[in-house]
């Protein structure tokens, strides 16, 4: 999936892209995670799915969905920076998966305004 880069029309300065963005190494369990709730591997009666957009005026965006499919459309809508919080909610066994969203170079943001 090709991630959306919203710097380039919105900032003068090419440096706010660049500025304190490190590697994360800790996405692969995230990751994880995430593939075994599109595997089946995670017993989903409901999500909750909270999109924050990195550098973006307002509030994040919040639905309650029963199927994967919008999850999928939310995380195709992410942006460079973005994070994008999952909750399963289930009462056997109830998940928190939390994604940051990488720029074109594999970085993500350390502090950011969301």
């Amino acid at each position: 999936m090709k991630l959306k880069n919203r710097f380039n029309h919105r900032f003068d300065e090419p440096d706010l892209t660049k500025r304190n963005w490190v590697e994360n190494t800790d996405i692969d369990e995230e990751l994880k995670k995430l593939e075994a709730l599109f595997e089946g591997e995670i017993i989903v009666e409901e999500l909750y799915i909270r999109h924050w957009l990195y550098c973006a005026g307002g509030s994040p965006s919040d639905q309650t969905t029963f199927e994967v499919q919008d999850l999928i459309k939310e995380l195709d809508s992410a942006s460079a920076g973005d994070i994008i919080q999952i909750w399963t909610l289930s009462d056997t066994q109830p998940e928190y998966i939390e994604l940051r969203c990488p720029n074109q170079d594999g970085l993500f943001p350390t502090k950011g305004a969301y």
